[in-house]
């Protein structure tokens, strides 16, 4: 999935994010940018795992530590979420997918996912999959910045 950032002309950005398998060439259009509370539910789409619309937001401001190169890095004020069918969140390769959710009349964009927690089984096999999902926030990322989407 390629996010709002994506830009593939110079100056030029989409209000568009490719939703479904890597392959898929099936777009939403974003209308605004959202900041979730706990409790709200929103939809991770990776690359790998494709689309889940029922990700529980747990946490809105989030420390999350990993090693990159053998240093320890953080990350802070992420928010983290996990299925509340119990069932996938987030797969390897699905970083940098959009996290997203239907506001009244139109999608908004909430974040962009960067890691998973909390290994479950995989529908198709062959990768490993998380029932947590940790992400950025689109609020923080686009809107404080005042980027806007545009057509």
């Amino acid at each position: 999935p390629i996010f709002s950032i994506y830009r593939p002309s110079p100056g030029i950005s989409s209000s568009n994010i490719y939703f479904g398998s890597a392959s898929s060439s099936s777009l939403l259009k974003l209308t605004k940018v959202f900041s979730p509370v706990k409790g709200e539910t929103v939809c991770t789409d990776g690359a790998v795992s494709g689309q889940h619309c029922d990700i529980t937001v747990d946490n809105v401001d989030l420390t999350a530590s990993t090693t990159i190169l053998n240093a320890l890095q953080f990350f802070y004020h992420m928010i983290s979420g996990h299925s509340s069918s119990h069932g996938v969140a987030v797969a390897e390769g699905d970083s940098g997918g959009p996290v997203y959710d239907y506001q009244s009349g139109g999608y908004a964009a909430v974040g962009i996912i960067t890691g998973g927690q909390t290994t479950t089984p995989c529908n198709s096999g062959g990768t490993t999959c998380f029932s947590d999902v940790v992400f950025s926030s689109a609020y923080r990322d686009f809107g404080v910045l005042n980027m806007l989407l545009n057509n």
